[in-house]
C-alpha cells in the first residue's frame, strides 16, 4: 500500500490537493516543510487520522478537532495504490481507489467499496498487512524507567498505539527485551540440564536484529547484550571508545537511534507507511541528513512521511517535497 495523494478542505493545513508522485511514480520519501504553525505536524496527523477513520484498529480519532476555527465541516480524500497481494484479498477491480471522508457537526462519514477494509486489515491473521507507524516529535525510549518492572505487552493495545502521538509507547521495550532475555536464558539452560554444556554455536543470538538495527545507525554505538535482572533486564552497550555504558547513560542523540533501530525490528516495518515528526531531534545539524538516511535503511520498501525544519533535510535526495505556509495564506 502506498498513498498518491491528499486532499484536503476545512482543515489547519492550506486547502488544496498534495501530490506523493515523483515522475508518475509513487515517491518512497515526503519532506513536509514550512514555518512554525503551518501545519507540518498536523499533515502527518490527518494522514494517520484519515487512516485510523477507514481502517481503525485502535480508538478512531475525532476529526472534527483538526478543522480550522472558523469551519464546522471538512473533507479529506486520499488516493491510495493498492499492491497486488492486497488488491487481489479485498477483491477489488483495480489498485488505486480514493476514500473520501467528509466531516460534518455530528462526526464523519466515509464509505468503502465492498471488502476493501480487507486490503487494510487481512481477514486471516496469519496474512501480511500494511503496517502504519507515527514516530512523535516527543518520543522517547524512557531509559532512566529501564530498571523498573514493565507490564506485560498486550498486542492488541500496543497495535493501538502505533498511529497515536502517545510519548510512551516506545516504552515497551522494557518488556520487550526482558522477555528476550528470558528466552535465550531458558534456551541455555535446556542446553545445560540436557548435556551440561552449551556451546555458543548452538544458541542463537536472539538479539541479533537488534544488534545489526544499531549498528546501522550509527557506527560509534554497540548493543553488546542485556542484563537480567528480578523483573527487568537492562541493555548494556559500548561505544567505539571502548566504553561500556547501560541503557540509561545513552546521551539524547544515541537514545534516538536506539529507539529507531529498536522499532524498526520490533514492528517489522518493511513495506509500510511510516510517519516521522521531526527526525532531527536531538541531531546535530551536520549529522541529520546522514542520520535520516541511515533510518530509511533499517526497512524496506516503505513510504515514509517526514515533518520538519531542518534545512538539512529539504532537499533530500530523490525526496517529494510540500512547502506548506500558514493556513491562511498560500501553499507554495
Amino acid at each position: 500500500m502506498q498513498l498518491l495523494e491528499l486532499t484536503s478542505h476545512g482543515f489547519k493545513i492550506p486547502d488544496g490537493t498534495y501530490s506523493f508522485r515523483e515522475k508518475e511514480q509513487p515517491s518512497n520519501v515526503v519532506i513536509v516543510r514550512g514555518d512554525p504553525g503551518s501545519g507540518k505536524t498536523l499533515f502527518l496527523r490527518l494522514l494517520a487520522a484519515w487512516k485510523e477513520t477507514v481502517a481503525p484498529v485502535g480508538l478512531a480519532p475525532d476529526l472534527r478537532r483538526f478543522l480550522r476555527i472558523d469551519k464546522t465541516t471538512g473533507r479529506l480524500s486520499v488516493t491510495v495504490l493498492f499492491n497486488e497481494a492486497e488488491r487481489k484479498r479485498a477483491k477489488l477491480e483495480t489498485s488505486q481507489h480514493r476514500v473520501v471522508v467528509e466531516v460534518e457537526p455530528a462526526g464523519s462519514a466515509f464509505q468503502l467499496p465492498p471488502n476493501m477494509e480487507y486490503a487494510f486489515h487481512p481477514f486471516e491473521k496469519t496474512e501480511p498487512a500494511t503496517r502504519w507507524e507515527f514516530f512523535p516529535a516527543h518520543r522517547s525510549l524512557r531509559v532512566e524507567d529501564f530498571r523498573l518492572p514493565h507490564p506485560p505487552v498486550s498486542p492488541a493495545l500496543e497495535a493501538a498505539k502505533r498511529l497515536t502521538v502517545n510519548s510512551d509507547k516506545y516504552a515497551l521495550f522494557r518488556r520487550v527485551f526482558h522477555n528476550i532475555a528470558l528466552e535465550q536464558a531458558a534456551g541455555i539452560a535446556t542446553l545445560l540440564d540436557r548435556r551440561g554444556v552449551a556451546l555458543r554455536s548452538e544458541q542463537p543470538d536472539l538479539f541479533a536484529s537488534y544488534k545489526k538495527a544499531l549498528a546501522t545507525m550509527t557506527p560509534d554505538l554497540r548493543l553488546t547484550g542485556v542484563e537480567i535482572g528480578k523483573d527487568c533486564s537492562t541493555p548494556r552497550f559500548l561505544r567505539r571508545d571502548g566504553h561500556s555504558l547501560p541503557i540509561e547513560e545513552l546521551t539524547a542523540s544515541e537514545e534516538q537511534a536506539a529507539l529507531f533501530a529498536f522499532a524498526y525490528v520490533w514492528l517489522q516495518l518493511n513495506g509500510a507507511v511510516v510517519l516521522i515528526d521531526t527526525p532531527e531531534l536531538h541531531i546535530a545539524p551536520p549529522d541529520q541528513l546522514s542520520f535520516l538516511d541511515n533510518v530509511l535503511c533499517l526497512g524496506s520498501s516503505n513510504q515514509t512521511f517526514i515533518a520538519t525544519q531542518s534545512p538539512e533535510l529539504f532537499n533530500f535526495p530523490g525526496a517529494t517535497v510540500i512547502h506548506l505556509t500558514k493556513p491562511d495564506g498560500e501553499r507554495t
